[in-house]
């Protein structure tokens, strides 16, 4: 069981629950539930056009969305929560990760809603949260994330760190950049090395864990005032973690 569970974790193949897993780990629970909700929006994207379109818009090849699994929150309030309601997952766990949401009334619904979806992976490969881009022309948040929980927190994660991590190594360099396009951008262009934050400002924690895989960090944010004052802000943040990094000025 132990060994069938790994090789489907490492291809993204969701696992129907059995009567022993009932007493698994709290934490594998969420890990499970972040995999099929992963399958899940992964599986909606070829189905949704305006999704397509958007990653056409930003000159995404399908390679791109493969490497860094790329998915769609359907513009409804329980496609998902069906999905899930169907793999038997307890609903309070899914709700501890932010992918469903309790309502005042009763009943849950559905967080991401018409989102161009980028899963989150920790060093290992494991899917420990979503970041989700709007794609509707109604005012609301560019971005919204999962909640953090005892698999994720924003603050230690690094976007893009698990399919970057060998070509940091092999280069002994990481780059970091403001955004998950961004970091596709650059990947697509053969920069392989690149990440970047999770909807905050940079944190010592993860310069400490970039530092866990290069010592040669460089900054290379927006070329607009926005983007020079939040270089300004990483860098300080840089010396605080011991960190001397270099900047690239756009």
């Amino acid at each position: 069981i132990a060994a069938s569970k790994k090789l489907a974790e490492r291809l993204n193949i969701p696992l129907p629950q059995s009567q022993k897993e009932k007493d698994e780990d709290p934490r594998d629970v969420l890990l499970r539930i972040n995999s099929y909700t992963q399958w899940f929006f992964h599986n909606e994207l070829s189905k949704a056009k305006v999704a397509l379109d958007y990653i056409n818009k930003r000159g995404l090849t399908a390679e791109t969305v493969e490497r860094y699994a790329l998915g769609y929150a359907p513009d409804s309030f329980e496609a998902l929560l069906n999905y899930l309601s169907q793999k038997n997952v307890p609903l309070d766990f899914a709700v501890k990760l932010g992918v469903v949401k309790k309502r005042d009334s009763g009943g849950h619904y559905d967080f991401f809603r018409d989102r161009l979806m980028f899963p989150i992976r920790n060093a290992r490969g494991q899917f420990v949260g979503f970041s989700g881009r709007t794609l509707s022309t109604k005012d609301e948040a560019k971005y919204i994330n999962s909640a953090e929980s005892s698999v994720y927190n924003k603050g230690r994660e690094a976007y893009g760190l698990f399919e970057a991590k060998e070509a940091i190594k092999k280069l002994g360099q990481v780059v970091l950049v403001e955004g998950n396009v961004d970091v596709l951008a650059c990947s697509q262009l053969g920069v392989q090395n690149v990440v970047a934050p999770l909807g905050t400002s940079l944190t010592e924690a993860q310069v400490k864990l970039l530092k866990r895989y290069a010592s040669d960090l460089v900054l290379m944010f927006d070329g607009d005032d926005a983007g020079q004052k939040a270089a300004l802000r990483a860098v300080e943040i840089c010396f605080a973690a011991d960190c001397h990094p270099r900047v690239v000025i756009l």
